[in-house]
């Protein structure tokens, strides 16, 4: 963690010698050179990151290499845009003015390589410096201090007394009735959350249930942590087990190897009903690793599984599954917790109330914080501290941060840079996203877009615990997440310290900087976290921020951007969504890296025909080969016989579409061979869509919206088996639409504007992962037909609420003639039937259920 700032510097200097070669040709040998030193260097610092605690030697060093830094981003960045500096004026104007430059250049470039090998001489002296100054230190490794801190804490939770638990009363019943289920095979309860949000406590708690106690005959407690030895694993829990029972442990047990120890616990076993806790596991192979170890014959064994990563718990471990999601403490439990630590047990003093409380509610309802800070304050007995400098918490940020030094490093500086967002931000998957390749964050994969490597990023923080999912889509996917108040201070408090970013609070609108470790006039990255600032006009200087690579207006009075954008050679988003912009000037078309455009603007209500309006955009636009997102355009004839050319795009939204506009349209959307999400929007709603060309839809989309009228439902709905929303706005279709979608296999969405004048809809078979549904304007709509129900891996709180008769609403499945089953069993899928109705009744009520519209 301590080398995230160097690493992103070096990261950064890489990238830009990689992707910038054509325009260093005439100093290429001094920078291959700067490159591969600095990669090594790279390597080093990362391994010392992983293994161990920075001596004070090495913090030099860590110091000396950023320092080199420094210069060396400024020196190639300025010399990138002394050579690529854009000239005005036409193509002979710019010819001559080259003719004219290229003597200069040349001492450009001779400059460059001679404080290139300068600063060679200086990087190459760093670690012989180091090496000559070495002392052998002792080593001590930050991960494996924390891991026997939790290993230690876990355990003794099994002994500890339970008077300082609060408000998991609910969660230790819901795990006592999935333990002691009649289901005959083997189960896995897997509870997630956070470091510090008592995963381990609410296990502990259960085990200690006498219901449990008696229920089981024998039980293991074993702590996994990040790194672990299976044969250790194995032999600790035949311990578990033998004692548990009081029973004599096998005394050649620490030279036995793997197949014996194998056979010990097998056998041991085979008998018995046994409860096994794996706590706070890192690794999904884990249970792969352990799973023949630990056999049941029909006897309702239960494994109880913690761990911060949601990845696991969600994983198949072959058997049947159950998923705990554990909860931040509500703030009254949050606020008793405290005091019972605190005041032992009595009410806060007064005078301390508000400053207490305001410590409380940085905890975020983490027990572990609560109760670290309730010791310290009880100890010191006074409140005279801010949070982060409390030393009380050091135990807290250790634990909470093997979850960061678990990460790759390409996650650290995303993860850091989610710190500078104000407290409580709800940080937008996309918007991130676009911000973390901007400050160049994401490395180029050959094998990956930087947005879907990026993307990735964002759910693998949110797997991790790390950051907290405030909204999901209907895929389960993360759309929005927050970090948990206590881990940004932390977060934030690091970066200063590793000068990886700043957080500033000083302004009414610029609420949070980032200032990187170079600071230039032209190399701020401003990120205003309260968008619509209240501006009205853009100077034509901005056109000289050469550097800038994110350029956020959205919902601000602008009316026009200045002519000058066309000079913004590196910028990658253009956010404009929501101003008073008309059109844009044709300089954007020179914007050759620009990745994502974002131009509409929005109608609060929905309900409305024209709910969104696009920006008109000059034909040059075309000319953006890197574009990826253009959401949206306002239809021209020109620019619709162009759009073609634009190959990249992953995102596309159109508006002002006509009828006659269909065969260009669908000839440009032919080429866009990566297209998930589409928008169409025709001039006024009287206007059909016509898009029926054979080929006119690209079979990867996963999201698709038409506004207008539709003949006829097109033919290719069928063929998008990866489409999981679809949106019809104003469609008006006589057609039932529902037999040509119900086959699609990814469809969770599905929503119906005053899209259909029928009056039945009738669900027959398919729509196997729909879960939202939504039905708005249907006039003509007095009711839908629901033929069948298929139930899949879903709560058992659901499956038991049908089974039973005094469930809480059994009139709204009652009339399904038909409600399927089916879950992961240790022989496989099983299936079961819960209509609990013959053949002839189901035929007798199929044409009878209905739900009024």
């Amino acid at each position: 963690m301590a080398l995230v700032g160097v690493d992103l510097m070096i990261g950064k200097i890489v990238s830009i010698l990689e992707n910038e070669a054509s325009l260093l040709g005439g100093v290429y040998d001094e920078l291959d050179e700067l490159k591969r030193e600095l990669k090594s260097m790279r390597s080093c610092l990362d391994d010392a990151d992983r293994k161990r605690v920075l001596t004070q030697g090495e913090k030099t060093w860590v110091e000396d290499v950023r320092d080199m830094c420094n210069p060396v981003e400024n020196i190639i960045e300025e010399f990138i845009y002394h050579m690529n500096k854009p000239q005005k004026g036409g193509k002979f104007t710019k010819h001559l003015y080259r003719a004219i430059k290229f003597p200069e250049n040349l001492l450009e470039m001779h400059r460059v390589a001679s404080r290139m090998q300068d600063i060679n001489k200086k990087l190459k002296s760093i670690p012989e410096r180091r090496q000559r100054y070495l002392v052998d230190p002792v080593q001590v490794t930050i991960s494996n201090e924390n891991q026997r801190r939790v290993q230690n804490d876990s355990e003794a939770l099994l002994f500890a007394k339970d008077d300082h638990l609060v408000g998991i009363e609910d969660d230790e019943r819901l795990l006592v009735k999935w333990l002691t289920d009649e289901y005959p095979g083997r189960s896995v309860i897997s509870v997630v959350g956070m470091g510090g949000s008592g995963k381990s406590t609410l296990a502990a708690k259960v085990c200690k249930n006498q219901i449990i106690k008696q229920h089981f005959e024998c039980s293991a407690w074993i702590v996994v942590s990040q790194s672990y030895v299976i044969e250790d694993i194995l032999r600790r829990m035949i311990k578990e087990f033998y004692g548990s029972k009081n029973e004599k442990v096998p005394a050649d047990l620490s030279s036995m190897r793997y197949k014996e120890l194998l056979r010990v616990l097998v056998d041991y076993l085979a008998p018995k009903r046994y409860i096994v806790v794996l706590d706070d596991v890192w690794d999904r192979n884990l249970w792969i690793d352990i799973n023949v170890s630990l056999q049941d014959e029909g006897r309702r064994s239960r494994a109880i599984l913690t761990t911060r990563k949601e990845e696991i718990a969600l994983s198949s471990f072959g058997v049947k599954s159950y998923v705990h999601n554990i909860q931040p403490l509500k703030p009254s439990d949050a606020w008793d917790l405290f005091c019972m630590k605190a005041f032992s047990g009595n009410s806060c003093p007064e005078e301390l109330q508000h400053t207490a409380s305001e410590l409380v509610r940085k905890c975020g309802g983490l027990p572990l914080a609560l109760l670290a800070l309730g010791e310290w304050i009880n100890f010191n007995s006074g409140l005279n501290q801010e949070l982060r400098n409390n030393p009380g918490l050091e135990v807290v940020k250790g634990i909470l941060f093997l979850s960061f030094s678990d990460f790759p490093y390409q996650l650290k500086r995303c993860f850091l840079y989610c710190s500078i967002f104000p407290e409580d931000y709800q940080m937008e998957r996309g918007k991130l996203v676009r911000l973390w390749i901007a400050e160049g964050f994401i490395e180029h994969n050959k094998a990956k877009k930087p947005r879907l490597l990026a993307e990735e990023y964002f759910e693998e923080l949110v797997h991790r615990s790390m950051l907290q999912a405030v909204t999901r889509s209907h895929t389960g996917r993360p759309k929005t997440c927050q970090m948990h108040d206590l881990v940004r201070e932390l977060t934030i408090s690091t970066s200063e310290a590793e000068k990886f970013s700043i957080v500033y609070n000083g302004g009414p609108y610029s609420t949070s900087l980032v200032y990187s470790n170079n600071v230039q006039s032209d190399k701020i990255n401003h990120t205003p976290c309260k968008e619509s600032v209240p501006i009205e006009t853009l100077s034509d200087e901005a056109g000289d921020l050469f550097n800038l690579s994110y350029l956020n207006l959205k919902g601000t009075k602008l009316k026009e951007l200045p002519k000058s954008i066309g000079r913004l050679w590196n910028l990658q988003t253009l956010d404009i969504r929501d101003t008073k912009i008309e059109v844009v000037p044709d300089g954007i078309g020179k914007l050759q890296k620009l990745q994502n455009l974002l131009a509409y603007r929005d109608n609060p209500n929905v309900d409305d025909f024209c709910f969104i309006s696009g920006i008109k955009f000059p034909s040059s636009i075309c000319k953006l080969k890197s574009l990826n997102v253009f959401d949206c355009v306002t239809a021209e004839p020109n620019l619709l016989k162009q759009l073609r050319n634009i190959t990249q795009l992953i995102s596309f939204g159109i508006t002002n579409v006509r009828k006659d506009d269909g065969r260009d349209l669908c000839i440009s959307l032919q080429s866009m061979c990566l297209l998930r999400n589409l928008f169409v929007m025709v001039t006024d709603e009287e206007e059909y869509i016509e898009i029926n060309s054979p080929a006119s839809s690209p079979t990867g989309l996963k999201n698709l919206v038409l506004v207008g009228k539709l003949e006829t439902v097109p033919h290719w709905f069928g063929s998008l088996q990866h489409l999981t929303s679809l949106y019809l706005h104003w469609s008006k279709l006589i057609e039932d639409l529902l037999p040509h979608i119900q086959a699609l296999a990814n469809l969770g969405e599905l929503a119906l504007i005053n899209a259909y004048a029928g009056s039945k809809l009738c669900f027959l078979t398919g729509f196997n992962k729909l879960v939202h549904l939504y039905f708005r304007s249907l006039s003509q709509l007095d009711g839908i037909i629901i033929e069948k129900l298929d139930l899949n891996r879903v709560q058992t709180e659901l499956i038991d609420s049908i089974r039973s008769a005094e469930s809480v609403d059994p009139h709204k499945v009652q009339g399904i003639p038909e409600i399927n089953h089916s879950h992961q069993s240790e022989s496989g899928m099983s299936y079961e039937s819960l209509s609990g109705l013959d053949s002839r009744t189901i035929k007798d009520q199929i044409s009878s259920y209905r739900y009024d519209a």
